[in-house]
């Protein structure tokens, strides 16, 4: 302890004659409206050829064109081909609508699929006795939408 007790008073002695450098000041940042950020008035804009157009499209709206994209695009134009991304509904897909045909209750009306497949409260009414079990399900208006595998 007596050996650190001289160091530690020589530094503390030392410490506030040794000049503290002090960092250069940093440039302030410059106002948005400088004269280096805005563009050049000389530079005119130039439209985009259809070509062009349809790569914007399909970089900014797609995950990026695939192989034959660019040409459905040009071929359908630019404009048409957005609006139809607008509505998907519109865009004709066979592949889709085959997978989907084997699920006849996609099809079925809200009334329709409650009667087929009843909801907790009905099949809790029942399991209680306050409601009768169905005599026999199979004469469900809705059996024509049961397949007969």
């Amino acid at each position: 302890m007596r050996r650190f007790l001289p160091i530690l008073l020589a530094l503390s002695v030392a410490a506030p004659a040794h000049p503290q450098t002090q960092s250069s000041p940093k440039p302030s940042p410059k106002p948005a409206n400088s004269k280096a950020t805005t563009p050049p008035k000389d530079a005119p804009l130039v439209p985009l050829t259809q070509q062009e157009r349809a790569q914007q499209l399909l970089n900014r709206f797609t995950f990026g064109p695939r192989p034959g994209d660019l040409e459905k695009v040009i071929a359908l134009t630019p404009e048409k081909w957005f609006e139809q991304q607008l509505n998907p509904a519109a865009i004709p897909d066979a592949a889709l609508d085959h997978r989907l045909a084997d699920y006849t209750t996609l099809n079925l009306q809200p009334d329709q699929a409650l009667q087929l497949f009843p909801d907790h409260f009905t099949i809790a009414i029942t399991a209680e006795g306050k409601r009768p079990y169905p005599t026999d399900p199979s004469s469900s208006p809705c059996t024509r939408f049961r397949s007969t595998n």
